[in-house]
């Protein structure tokens, strides 16, 4: 296929970021710039069917942010205050694979004869849409599939694919979907460096129940060493056929390609709550009975409310418009907005740093949302409030007073296993301190100050 040229990665677009090239070297990347996410479902932009070709180009990833994993850390010789466990973020399970054939032909970017593929993901209303094109070599029967995807971000747990099959040049085909929630799935391992991946290999989920109940298919899964549970399931909007294996869930329908084909995938997930099936179960009973252009409504008047404040305009520049726009809003697809979690070194994108929050929320991304979201910057300040007795703890672990920030974390703990730079990091308390300030400076919410800031401001030394 043909290459595109490094030097012009993306089209520069007022409020889309799109590809109309697909080049497999460089997939990967375009997966994460494709990601789709809520601050607490991140679905990377993969593409739906499985193909072969694709391996070692691929990072079929889905994220729920401050969903991990521990193993412990192993030193060549370890020492008083050493961080004792890796803490890693968990791929979950994939709800995206669907496989679509016809007359007995994988429809995928690999067979056949693709006139169009596109990638777009539109700024303003949060929709990711994937364009083919695709001719059968056999037959010249033509068909175009168009599939959209959302991650809520009015419904924490939901997210929805939308399939749609249009016939071309024919009015009659064996058609065949098949979409699937996969249980069975891996981390990308590191090899030694953090910034890649995890530091364990192999699957950590364990499932411990299957779910099959109005249309609803899913897992409940636990982590095999934090013992983490997670929920997840889907919902299909009209009734197939039914697989499931232990790990695996698919639904499978026949069509004779007549007219054209619609069908929509409700997902979600829900982790680490006493009612985890539960909660699942009416999610997606909610959010099937909405319907996909309900949540897609719903998303458009979010981000049309984000924009009013959050948008800066550039005149002159247009490549600087594009950037601006691009990483104010994958800024909000990645921050964690319900007091309980951060943002990710990689938001909800990947793996990399093994999804750790840093210090890099406070100094570079804590600004830009108590100027333009306030309620989410206090969110992250309530965060790091709840995170205050693994701080004092720490601080006594190396014979200090009051309170010590990690460095690299999730639960709240310690997670760097470079000891010289984790212990050297102590700034970090002085810079959660710093929008502690901005904060109250900003919004003038002394309440806040008052009930849980100050707390924070005391013990920080």
């Amino acid at each position: 296929m043909k290459q595109i040229n490094p030097s012009i990665i993306y089209p520069i677009e007022n409020w889309h970021v799109s590809e109309t090239e697909f080049d497999i070297t460089t997939n990967q990347r375009s997966e994460t710039i494709f990601t789709v996410g809520n601050g607490y479902i991140g679905i990377r932009g993969c593409l739906e069917e499985n193909s072969s070709e694709l391996e070692n180009h691929t990072l079929p990833g889905t994220y729920i942010n401050g969903f991990y994993e521990t193993a412990p850390i192993i030193y060549g010789e370890a020492a008083h205050g050493y961080a004792k466990n890796h803490q890693t973020i968990l791929n979950v399970p994939n709800a995206l694979p669907v496989t679509i054939t016809m007359d007995g032909e994988k429809i995928s970017l690999f067979t056949g004869k693709i006139t169009n593929h596109t990638r777009k993901i539109d700024f303003k209303n949060g929709l990711y849409e994937r364009y083919i094109t695709w001719t059968s070599a056999k037959t010249g029967k033509q068909i175009a599939v168009t599939f959209s995807r959302l991650v809520s971000f009015t419904r924490k747990h939901i997210a929805a694919l939308k399939i749609q099959v249009i016939p071309i040049n024919f009015t009659q085909a064996d058609i065949t979907i098949e979409s699937a929630l996969q249980g069975a799935v891996t981390n990308q391992e590191h090899e030694g460096d953090p910034r890649a991946g995890a530091a364990f290999s192999g699957q950590v989920l364990r499932t411990k129940e299957t779910i099959q109940q109005n249309g609803i298919l899913g897992l409940v899964q636990e982590t095999l060493a934090s013992k983490l549970e997670i929920a997840s399931g889907i919902k299909h909007s009209m009734p197939g056929e039914i697989t499931q294996k232990t790990d695996f869930w698919s639904e499978k329908w026949y069509f004779d390609g007549s007219e054209p084909i619609e069908i929509t995938k409700f997902i979600s997930y829900v982790a680490t709550t006493e009612n985890n099936r539960e909660m699942l179960c009416n999610e997606l009973a909610t959010a099937s009975s909405l319907g996909f252009d309900t949540l897609l409504q719903e998303q458009t008047a979010f981000l049309t409310d984000f924009w009013e404040t959050a948008d800066i305009q550039v005149t002159g520049d247009d490549a600087l418009q594009h950037a601006l726009r691009f990483n104010a809003f994958h800024l909000l697809q990645s921050v964690g907005r319900d007091g309980k979690t951060n943002i990710a070194a990689k938001g909800v994108t990947g793996e990399g740093y093994e999804g750790h929050y840093f210090w890099d929320t406070e100094i570079f991304i804590f600004p830009f949302f108590v100027f333009t979201k306030p309620e989410i910057a206090k969110k992250l300040l309530e965060h790091r409030y709840s995170l205050l007795p693994n701080a004092k703890e720490r601080a006594r672990d190396l014979a200090c007073s009051g309170a010590l920030f990690p460095w690299r974390t999730i639960n709240g703990e310690e997670a760097s296993a470079y000891y010289p730079a984790g212990t050297a990091q102590i700034h970090i308390n002085a810079e959660i301190m710093h929008a502690l300030k901005l904060y109250v400076e900003v919004t003038g919410d002394t309440q806040f100050l008052r009930e849980k800031g100050l707390e924070m401001l005391i013990e920080r030394d």
